[in-house]
């Protein structure tokens, strides 16, 4: 699974999130987005100097996605809103929004190839199938593409293919995708964990092998997954056991940057571990990822 030099080294470049999440990096800039949710916060961490800027906006900040520059998409309770980063937190602006379903937010969210973002919504309680999974297009219209959603992460595409992970099943499943209309169909288990799987499938990306990479929360490691198999290939541990989310960013996109969670983590392992709620960069991976995809029109 890795290279002839060795294992994966992982460092944290950022101390410390609550609940860090949405990882996107943007290959023009050499910038990786990212967001604290509890902490109402939009990242911006620059990767060769290693310093992050934020700012932090008055909600639940669940997911960022690129415009061009430092136009963004972020998700907040029950909207998708545009920001200016450089303007700060009164650039902040509605572009859609989904009903305002009780005891449910917005969570996971990332951009297709043809540059419409996807994004998924959970039941805050996390027992409930009441979130739902949507898609905006160019012109901010959204439609809800699937229904009955209890947790909505993970996310990514090959080919005529669009994978996803709805956390409590324990699965990465798969659809028929659409290029052209963005139409889903024909949903099918790619990946079926087991009990020697340790913790639960949250945020994902996909390596130019066609390679899932899924952040597994409460099992303090990312995993590698081959869709065609269904098999686990490896996984790199991390010193945070509520890895969040992954993509792949650096300058050759081989490297994997990751986030985690220092919120319900018991007091004792913080203590010991005070690297949980960092964002990781993870090196040596063996692999390069596919880049992050931005919104297309109406920024």
């Amino acid at each position: 699974c890795w290279t002839p030099g060795g294992m994966p080294q992982a460092s944290p470049v950022v101390l410390h999130a609550d609940l860090g999440e949405g990882p996107c990096w943007d290959e023009a800039s050499g910038v990786l987005w990212w967001v604290d949710i509890t902490g109402h916060r939009v990242h911006k961490f620059y990767a060769e100097s290693g310093a992050d800027a934020l700012v932090e906006l008055p909600d639940l900040t669940t997911t960022v996605a690129v415009c061009q520059g430092e136009q963004l998409l972020v998700t907040q309770r029950h909207t998708v809103n545009l920001l200016d980063f450089k303007a700060g937190a009164g650039s902040l602006r509605v572009a859609g929004a989904v009903p305002a379903v009780a005891d449910t937010r917005l969570n996971d969210g990332k951009c297709d190839p043809m540059g419409r973002f996807w994004f998924g919504s959970m039941h805050m309680p996390e027992t409930s199938p009441s979130g739902a999974l949507y898609r905006m297009d160019g012109d901010y219209s959204v439609h809800k593409m699937l229904d009955g959603v209890t947790i909505s992460n993970g996310m990514a595409w090959t080919g005529d293919r669009m994978f996803f992970i709805d956390s409590p099943t324990r699965r990465v499943d798969v659809f028929d995708f659409d290029m052209t209309t963005g139409a889903i169909s024909n949903r099918r288990p790619a990946v079926v964990m087991g009990a020697d799987d340790s913790g639960v499938p949250d945020g994902m990306t996909i390596d130019m092998s066609g390679n899932l990479w899924v952040a597994m929360w409460g099992g303090a490691c990312v995993s590698r997954w081959d869709p065609e198999t269904g098999k686990r290939i490896c996984t790199v541990s991390l010193p945070a056991l509520h890895t969040s989310a992954c993509t792949f960013g650096g300058p050759n996109m081989d490297e994997l940057y990751v986030t985690s969670a220092a919120r319900n983590v018991p007091q004792g392992r913080l203590e010991a571990e005070p690297t949980n709620g960092a964002l990781f960069r993870v090196t040596d991976v063996g692999t390069k990822g596919v880049p992050s995809y931005k919104f297309v029109k109406g920024c």
